[in-house]
């Protein structure tokens, strides 16, 4: 997937500095921009939905999202 990306200039990739092994993707600035197109594109659906169902549903997703991820949530601000 990421050698497609980058034949299609979307991404660029180079060797680490501190580890010749390990591999450092960027996007080019025509990925960065279809990026922000499609995040553009999500953005609006993805405030309907998260609107749609409320806060208190929203703070559970999230909790839900940080334990499946592993890290720590962002103190409560209102709970």
């Amino acid at each position: 997937m990421i050698t497609r990306l980058v034949r299609a200039d979307l991404l660029q990739r180079s060797s680490a500095a501190a580890d010749a092994r390990r591999l450092t993707v960027t996007p080019t600035d025509e990925g960065r921009r279809i990026a922000e197109l499609i995040a553009g594109r999500i953005r609006p659906e993805l405030r309907r939905r998260l609107d749609s169902i409320g806060p208190q549903r929203v703070t559970e997703l999230l909790d839900t999202l940080h334990a499946f991820l592993g890290d720590h949530p962002p103190e409560p601000s209102g709970r």
